[in-house]
């Protein structure tokens, strides 16, 4: 009998480690998903102010030209691209046209536009989880409390 409690408190103390170890994955992967959408506002709102200033020249050669001449140089000015944003925080790059209009203009629209992209990790969240367990001793004893429900 008395064994069979020892292989059940073996048990339920791995089973406490996996969850310690699956917590932190999951607030390390929270924090990871902030910092991106915070990345991906401050993307956002630089394409806003460029939208803008697009949109004020476009008005001008709106008033110049007919409609076909404006939607064509507004394809050249965005170098024949279309950017749009998924529910699940993806930016989406859509081709307008076949190309060619964007390789002119490549170079002027590379001028003012620089596209943050953010770094990928090496490793797995798995591979990351082990170095994390086998460096940090203290961790396990330190969040044997703090049980995060989301």
């Amino acid at each position: 009998m008395s064994n069979r409690v020892e292989d059940l408190e073996r048990q339920v103390a791995e089973l406490q480690a996996a969850v310690n170890g699956l917590t932190e994955e999951l607030v390390e992967m929270k924090e990871r998903v902030r910092q991106v959408e915070d990345a991906q506002e401050v993307s956002v709102d630089a394409d806003a102010t460029a939208s803008a200033e697009s949109a004020q020249a476009a008005e001008s050669a709106q008033a110049s030209a007919e409609s076909d001449e404006a939607a064509a140089a507004e394809s050249e000015a965005t170098g024949g691209e279309r950017r749009t944003h998924s529910d699940d925080h993806v930016d989406v790059v859509e081709r307008t046209d076949d190309g060619s209009a964007a390789d002119e203009s490549e170079a002027e629209a590379s001028e003012g536009d620089d596209v943050i992209v953010p770094e990928r990790e090496a490793t797995t969240p798995d591979a990351e989880a082990a170095d994390g367990a086998d460096a940090d001793g203290e961790g396990d004893e330190e969040s044997d409390s703090d049980i995060i429900v989301a």
